[in-house]
């Protein structure tokens, strides 16, 4: 199958042609497009000037490109993503239990779209299939699908950024792979981090690199967008923030495989300079690290074109539509397809059900009529003119439209509710634990920083003793107040008169 893959960051717009089959996929061509300027903003997409449509429409023209079906690679941050089990049975039975289900969540909305995919037996429960379904707004969806329609190009199916690392994760071996490794698809304004390894699940973060613009509560609709400033960081303020979201990945490894290292770190995407990136982290870390090359590692891709970057989502999002009897993929430009139709098929039928009624209505009327006469013939008048009224017609519109608003709202408050129930009975860190720490910490221990993630404090220190880190923890974990304790980043200094220095993190499981 022919097909266009394009992936939109904030400084290019990628195309690849390629032809998805049964054996792989071949990449026959590569088109690297210039955003338009306020086009790409916080991970949406403006078009009011069809800007994005006409570049790409140009590139179409230019290059006599003849494949219409376009698949679309977008960040799934924006999605809400729900995991459960059905009743297996038929493709319908099972959309009507997905759909029960939702409902009983109270996740179902006007404004969003829903997809699912199954992702097998339930072991739990014998005869139950096990589901992802993933929830997206329906105006992001249409935003999207006006977008690839304006351009020339027939929407076919859109892939979610995490998806597409997790399909080159598996055919570059990472998620059999018996170490743990960190794809990093590295972008000039955002960042994508997926940990695989071990046959496990996969582990996807999301990561904003730069200050994101203050802008309306629904940039999908708005009609007028001319001057947006961007803030543009520096390389190093990107790099400390990758270093900091990398070290968090670092740990959340060493949490889950205390005894191995991490295996590497891979770096990819539209941002120019991966090698930079791999040695930095690699020296900040202790961790190998170096730019992720796919044409070396993955053998179902095969290039009919040189390419020059490490841009390759879009190359893998085709691979997620090659057959397989154990893969299933989103379709949610069929899902607005299918509304529409539906839609305009009770459009169609509407006019004919109302003449259908009204003329029934008119017989049993004159029926009616011969046998009372004049008295009921004057009555049926008034009914229906009050019926047709304007006014009437117009009133009951809004209480419709009330009705769904309120049950938007009831669905708000539910959440906000939950919201508050959680924060009121999470555990707090609270002032007595930093003294008591502070108490306990062994002479020559100097507490540099703190950090909090998901009930963990970690603290970053400097001794000057080399056994002082695991003393530290053996002090935090024999009082018995914590849940766990462990030390991390050991890593040794020497000063201007050759003074030894050793840095570490004390990593203490509250709860």
């Amino acid at each position: 199958m022919k097909v266009l893959s394009i992936e939109f960051t904030s400084d290019y717009i990628y195309m690849y042609q390629q032809d998805a089959g049964k054996k792989g996929v071949t990449v026959e061509a590569k088109y690297r497009l210039t955003m338009p300027t306020n086009a790409y903003v916080n991970r949406m997409l403006i078009n009011n000037d069809r800007s994005v449509s006409d570049t790409i429409k140009n590139c179409i023209s230019e290059h006599g490109i003849k494949c219409r079906k376009a698949i679309v690679v977008i960040p799934n941050s924006d999605s809400m993503v729900e995991e459960f089990s059905v009743l297996g049975g038929k493709r319908k039975q099972m959309d009507g239990l997905v759909e029960q289900e939702l409902r009983k969540r109270h996740r179902l909305n006007a404004d969003y779209l829903y997809d699912y995919i199954v992702l097998g037996e339930d072991g739990l429960k014998p005869g139950f299939l096990k589901v992802q379904v993933t929830l997206c707004a329906k105006a992001m969806i249409q935003n999207l699908y006006d977008v690839v329609k304006k351009a020339g190009l027939s929407p076919y199916r859109l892939v979610f950024t995490n998806h597409a690392m997790e399909k080159l994760a598996k055919m570059a071996g990472f998620i059999d792979a018996k170490r743990s490794a960190i794809l990093s698809c590295v972008n000039g304004d955002e960042a994508h981090f997926l940990y695989v390894g071990h046959r496990e699940d996969p582990y996807y973060r999301y990561s904003r690199l730069k200050t994101e613009n203050k802008m309306e509560e629904n940039l999908y609709v708005l009609s007028n967008i001319t001057n947006i400033v961007d803030e543009s960081d520096s390389d190093e303020v990107i790099l400390r923030k990758l270093q900091g979201d990398l070290a968090r990945l670092e740990r959340f490894h060493v949490q889950r495989h205390p005894d191995e290292e991490l295996g590497g770190i891979y770096f990819y995407g539209s941002y120019n300079k991966h090698a930079w990136l791999a040695d930095e982290i690699s020296d900040f870390l202790n961790v190998h690290a170096e730019p992720f090359n796919m044409q070396n590692e993955i053998m179902m891709i095969r290039y009919n074109c040189q390419e020059q970057e490490y841009t390759y989502n879009a190359v893998a999002a085709a691979a997620t539509i090659i057959p397989s009897d154990s893969e299933e993929t989103y379709d949610f430009f069929g899902k607005l397809e299918e509304e529409k139709a539906e839609n305009m098929n009770a459009g169609f039928f509407t006019p004919l059900i109302v003449a259908g009624v009204l003329a029934i209505a008119i017989l049993s009327a004159t029926l009616w009529m011969r046998i009372k006469g004049d008295e009921i013939l004057r009555d049926t008048e008034k009914t229906v003119a009050y019926l047709s009224d304007q006014e009437v017609v117009d009133t009951y519109a809004k209480h419709n439209q009330m009705l769904d608003e309120i049950g938007r709202y009831s669905n708000y408050n539910r959440q906000v509710e939950s919201a508050i129930d959680l924060l009121e009975n999470m555990p707090r860190y609270e002032s007595e634990i930093f003294r008591t720490i502070d108490n306990r910490k062994p002479e020559g221990v100097i507490i540099t920083g703190y950090d909090f993630n998901n009930g963990n404090l970690i603290l970053g220190c400097s001794a000057d003793d080399q056994y002082t880190p695991a003393n530290f923890a053996k002090i935090l974990k024999e009082s018995g107040d914590y849940a766990d304790v462990s030390y991390s980043g050991f890593n040794k200094t020497s000063g201007l008169f050759g003074e030894e220095n050793y840095t570490f993190s004390i990593n203490i499981a509250m709860w």
